[in-house]
């Protein structure tokens, strides 16, 4: 199961790309959620490599997923991969600069489901595809505007 979705902003491509891999920004906001989450590399920068395992409720049962950037390309974008029990999820967010004060950022989420059960959920989620894909893209703006938010802040 696929969603894909393009946000411009009114930010320059390094600001939009330093603001988006600031890991660090986004753990704090994750473990405000009450999501448990554990850093596995050895706490380096941002770049290829830097791994996280959070453990959530989930429908009443807590769920462990690890994280890792498998792809790290300064000023164009990063790609994550994260192993979900049965379900594995390949996040790509690319950049592309519209203009000196503008950038594009699309964002991809590809589910694959891994197991059996794997399969049986990403049915269940093909049944609410289109509520999904609205809560995907909501999401994103929200991502978007916080972005443009923090930027005018410094």
């Amino acid at each position: 199961m696929k969603f894909s979705y393009n946000k411009d902003v009114d930010l320059p491509i390094d600001r939009v790309f330093a603001g988006l891999s600031d890991f660090d920004y986004y753990e704090r906001q994750i473990l405000r959620r009450g999501v448990k989450l554990e850093r596995l590399d050895d706490g380096q920068a941002a770049g290829m490599g830097v791994k996280w395992r959070a453990k959530a409720d989930f429908r009443g049962r807590t769920k462990t997923l690890v994280s890792e950037v498998t792809a790290f390309h300064p000023g164009e974008g990063f790609e994550i991969t994260t192993d979900a029990g049965g379900v594995t999820a390949f996040t790509s967010i690319d950049l592309t600069q519209l203009a000196v004060e503008r950038t594009r950022i699309t964002v991809g989420l590809d589910l694959r489901p891994e197991s059996l059960s794997g399969r049986l959920f990403i049915q269940s989620l093909k049944f609410a595809k289109g509520n999904l894909t609205n809560r995907f893209k909501k999401r994103i703006d929200t991502l978007a505007a916080d972005l443009v938010t923090r930027n005018a802040q410094t």
